[in-house]
């Protein structure tokens, strides 16, 4: 067997109805050797170069003609190619069908749901406040992806990571003597201004760019699981074709699982704000009429906008280039000063919701590196149309900019990938300390807990069946009679709809009352009683 060279090597991006892969491979395989490799991670094909069938466009309607038994260095395949594949016992299906882009769209969600679409065994069937019969998702115990452990994991188990306080320590900052310390995320990088008639331009200091290896947020806590769950319900009951968007809403607190000056989020619900589905399958966030109420309402129950999370297809990255991006502009537009220096840095996480390799749910949170964020706030990072690739602003007119490097490449870079400003965050369910007494941690937790309920229709979703009114608020309400009113009206998304069937002002007072965990005020109180004793519509 003749040794493989590594120039030779290349890494394909394969598009299918599954999602998207990378598949490096040596231009001496034949194309079925590459069909085979895409056939292996296809859950429900046989694993053969006949069960694939592959495409140079979108649409499914350029073959990629070519002999299996052919190599791919015969068939010019480069580093970098994009190849759209399909399952070829669907070929004929696809060839019968208009070659609108419609009917092309409607076969790929079929594939979707052939082929990608598992069934999970701990699921049960509820029925929502409208009466739709919704398979449930419960996390499981395991919610950290194997996948990740490398990339926050070293060789001997340790992390790779350390807190903010523990930077701070390395950094030799203390309260008293602080005037030496300087911070990356204020130091912003300067482009000069090219100076005319003959005088002498100067040439900014470059951008070095390595991984970052502390971490502003420590831990993403799924403290309110059933509202995590309902969210990720959604995209699985939807054949994980519509994807969704949503605003977490929660806490800062210390972390005491690891170490003085650590902080994680302690997640209580999900928002999420009115969009729509493009048809690539992306989301757009449309105009937000609510957002304004929806800030004074949480505010009210002690809770910060801690973040943002969204879903997306299997595929072999986990944070695209333009995703990236715009976690660095999030990070950036939610700042807020640091309690032990007084400077400014983000703890805005980005939680997205997938299916790994092996075909489970899994969680996944990041934060773009602090000097991602200075390259976007001092305009070097350009958007990219490329997924896999951040690009660097190469020119403006008029000036001189710095040359953005890494410390292992000393030539300047005019891309990069997401990798190089991601940090990766774990995250799950609420940890407790196995030696501590079950009664000690239950009582912890009910000290923590905002909202008793996670069942209300969720808002924004009216197209999809559920709906927010006065009768589902009213049937939401008699389902727990037994309950104080204290803890009937304690959920997220009931709490929210409350300023459109009543006013802002009891809204507000609610939520007041469920984030100190006081009684309804009479006024309050009254109007709760009122609106269940009148008569149903």
């Amino acid at each position: 067997m003749h040794k493989q060279s590594e120039d030779e090597m290349v890494i394909v991006r394969i598009h299918g109805p599954w999602g998207i892969s990378r598949i490096k491979i040596h231009k001496s395989d034949s194309l079925a050797d590459l069909k085979r490799f895409i056939s292996e991670r296809v859950e429900g094909l046989p694993r053969s170069s006949i069960s694939i069938s592959l495409f140079l466009d979108q649409h499914c309607s350029r073959l990629f003609d070519g002999d299996d038994s052919s190599t791919l260095r015969t068939l010019d395949v480069e580093n970098g190619d994009i190849f759209y594949a399909r399952p070829s016992s669907q070929m004929e299906q696809i060839t019968s069908t208009s070659s609108s882009k419609d009917n092309n769209t409607s076969t790929a969600q079929n594939l979707n749901r052939r082929y990608l679409v598992n069934n999970n065994n701990n699921t049960r069937d509820e029925k929502n406040s409208n009466g739709h019969n919704n398979s449930k998702y419960n996390m499981s115990s395991k919610y950290i992806d194997p996948t990740m452990n490398g990339e926050m994991i070293d060789g001997q188990g340790r992390s790779i990571y350390c807190s903010w306080g523990e930077y701070l320590k390395h950094r030799g900052w203390t309260a008293n003597n602080n005037s030496s310390f300087s911070f990356d995320l204020e130091v912003i990088p300067k482009s000069q201004i090219i100076r005319r008639g003959g005088a002498p331009n100067k040439v900014p200091h470059p951008i070095s760019l390595k991984k970052q290896t502390y971490r502003h947020v420590d831990y993403v806590e799924f403290f309110n699981l059933n509202e995590v769950n309902n969210f990720v319900s959604f995209w699985l009951n939807h054949g994980m074709l519509v994807q969704r968007v949503g605003l977490l809403y929660g806490r800062y607190e210390n972390d005491e699982n690891i170490d003085v000056g650590s902080t994680k989020i302690a997640i209580h619900g999900i928002y999420e704000p009115p969009q729509t589905v493009s048809d690539t399958g992306g989301v757009q966030l449309l105009h937000d009429p609510d957002e304004h109420n929806v800030t004074k309402i949480t505010k009210a129950a002690g809770l910060d906008r801690v973040g943002w999370v969204f879903t997306h297809p299997p595929r072999n990255q986990a944070i695209t280039a333009a995703e990236a991006h715009l976690m660095a502009k999030f990070q950036n537009a939610h700042l807020r000063v640091d309690d032990i220096t007084g400077l400014k840095r983000s703890q805005f996480a980005c939680l997205t919701i997938t299916k790994n390799v092996a075909g489970h749910v899994v969680p996944r949170a990041f934060m773009v590196s602090d000097q991602g964020m200075v390259m976007d706030r001092s305009k070097m990072w350009a958007q990219s149309s490329n997924p896999y690739y951040c690009k660097v602003t190469e020119a403006v007119p008029g000036k001189i900019l710095p040359a953005v490097k890494t410390t292992s490449a000393p030539e300047a870079l005019k891309m990069f990938e997401p990798d190089l400003v991601l940090v990766p965050i774990p995250c799950g369910q609420i940890r407790i300390d196995p030696k501590q007494p079950a009664t000690m941690a239950a009582q912890k937790y009910q000290t923590r807990q905002l909202f008793y309920h996670a069942k209300f229709p969720v808002e924004n979703r009216t197209q999809f069946g559920e709906v927010q009114n006065e009768n589902t608020i009213r049937t939401f309400l008699s389902q727990n009679s037994n309950q104080t009113m204290e803890q009937r009206v304690s959920d997220f998304h009931l709490l929210l709809c409350m300023s459109k069937l009543f006013t802002v002002d009891i809204a507000i007072s609610i939520a007041k009352s469920i984030g100190e965990k006081s009684t309804l005020d009479d006024y309050c109180r009254a109007c709760m009683n009122a609106f269940m004793e009148h008569k149903r519509i």
